[in-house]
C-alpha cells in the first residue's frame, strides 16, 4: 500500500477529504506512528540477522557491534595492532572500539570493548601493524531493532536455539558466577534495548539473531511499505484514534482504539492460523 492509499484511508474515517482540519503532513506523521504501533503489537516486520557474539561479552546493545568474523588472521603481528572501526555516519552516534589477540604473528581473536550505537550498516574494519595482511568483518544489531524474538548459535554442521527466561527469572538462574564462560544457552532481553547472553561465550560464535524492526517512516509514494499487506488495514484507525486525540474528542478518539484492536486480531487471526502445525498426528 502506498502512503497516498494511507492519507485517502485515514481522511475518509476523519471526513475530511478536503483536508479542512487536518493537513496531508499531519496525517502523515499520524501514520507512520500507526505504522511503528501495529509493528510492535504484532511483530509483523522480522528480520533474521546474522551476528557474531564475542568472547567475554555477556550484554549485546540493539546499535551497536556484537562481534567480528576474521578472514583473513594475516601475518607478522608481533604484538596485538590496533582495531580501527568506522563509525555509524549518523549524527549521535558513537564509534564501536575493539581489541585485537595476536597467537603466532597473526590475529585469532577481536572483542568488542565498546559496541558503539546507532548502527544500521556494516563498519569498515582496518588494522594497525606491525604485521600485514589482518581482515575482518563487523557484525552488529540493526539500531532499527526493537525486540529480539530468537537467538540461535552456530555449532559445527548445528544450530543450538538459545532458551528464553525474563529478566528476574534469568539474572537469579544464570548469573551467579561472574566471569563464568562457556557455550551460551540463554538469552534475556533488559531494557527493551540489550540482550543478556548466558552463559558468556567462550569464543566467538556466529548466531542467527531474528528480531523485529521498527518501520521505516513513509515519506512519499515511492517509499517501500515494509508491513506485510495482510496487517496493514489496522493502520489506519490508529492514525484516526491520535487524531481526535489532538482534536481532543477522547469518546471518538477510543472508538478508533477499539477498532484498531480488533482490526489487529483480525489480521493475526487471518496469517497464523491457516496453517498445519503437524500433518502426522491425529487431534
Amino acid at each position: 500500500m502506498g502512503l497516498s492509499t494511507y492519507v485517502t484511508q485515514v481522511s475518509r474515517l476523519l471526513h475530511d477529504s478536503s483536508f479542512q482540519f487536518y493537513s496531508q503532513a499531519e496525517l502523515v506523521e499520524y501514520i507512520n506512528s500507526g505504522r511503528t504501533r501495529v509493528v510492535r503489537d504484532t511483530g509483523c516486520n522480522r528480520l533474521l540477522q546474522t551476528i557474531y557474539l564475542s568472547t567475554g561479552v555477556e550484554v549485546y546493545n540493539f546499535g551497536g557491534l556484537t562481534g567480528f568474523q576474521i578472514t583473513a588472521p594475516g601475518t607478522g603481528y608481533v604484538t596485538a595492532p590496533a582495531v580501527t572501526i568506522a563509525g555509524p555516519g549518523v549524527t549521535g552516534g558513537v564509534t564501536a572500539t575493539a581489541v585485537a589477540t595476536v597467537t603466532g604473528g597473526a590475529v585469532t581473536d577481536i572483542v568488542v570493548t565498546n559496541p558503539g550505537t546507532l548502527y544500521a550498516t556494516t563498519p569498515a574494519v582496518t588494522f594497525g601493524g606491525p604485521g600485514v595482511g589482518a581482515a575482518a568483518t563487523a557484525y552488529f544489531i540493526n539500531s532499527s531493532t526493537i525486540d529480539c524474538v530468537n537467538l540461535t548459535l552456530y555449532w559445527g554442521n548445528t544450530r543450538r536455539v538459545l532458551a528464553y527466561r525474563e529478566w528476574s527469572t534469568f539474572n537469579a538462574l544464570a548469573r551467579g558466577w561472574v566471569g563464568y564462560l562457556g557455550m551460551p544457552s540463554l538469552f534475556s532481553i533488559y531494557g527493551y534495548t540489550q540482550t543478556y547472553i548466558a552463559k558468556i561465550p567462550d569464543q566467538a560464535y556466529k548466531a542467527d539473531f531474528d528480531s523485529v524492526q521498527q518501520p521505516p517512516p513513509l515519506v512519499d509514494n515511492t517509499t517501500l511499505e515494509v508491513i506485510p499487506i495482510v496487517m496493514q488495514d489496522p493502520v489506519q484507525y490508529f492514525a484516526a484514534h491520535l487524531a481526535k486525540i489532538k482534536a481532543q474528542k477522547y469518546s471518538e478518539a477510543d472508538m478508533f482504539y477499539q477498532r484498531y484492536n480488533a482490526e489487529v486480531i483480525k489480521a493475526i487471526n487471518s496469517s497464523y492460523t491457516r496453517r498445519l502445525r503437524y500433518p502426522y498426528a491425529v487431534t
